[in-house]
């Protein structure tokens, strides 16, 4: 697997907006909310917003999301 580095928060919207939300990114500790917030489309900039779709089962379970 690949992992980029996303340091600000307009560097981590523009690889969901090229590769989808479920990049996997590298992000510090303290941004770890607003990534999630974008990547499940519950809050984001004008240019995200309503653009975030993830088709599938449970997302959160299959990333480790419920302490599994």
């Amino acid at each position: 697997k690949v992992m980029f580095e996303a340091a600000d928060p307009e560097v981590f919207g523009w690889y969901i907006k090229n590769y989808g939300p479920e990049v996997n990114l590298f992000v510090d500790h303290s941004q770890i909310v607003q990534l999630e917030c974008l990547r499940r489309g519950i809050w984001g900039t004008k240019s995200l917003w309503g653009r975030v779709v993830t088709y599938g089962g449970n997302w959160g379970a299959a990333h480790g999301a419920y302490g599994d």
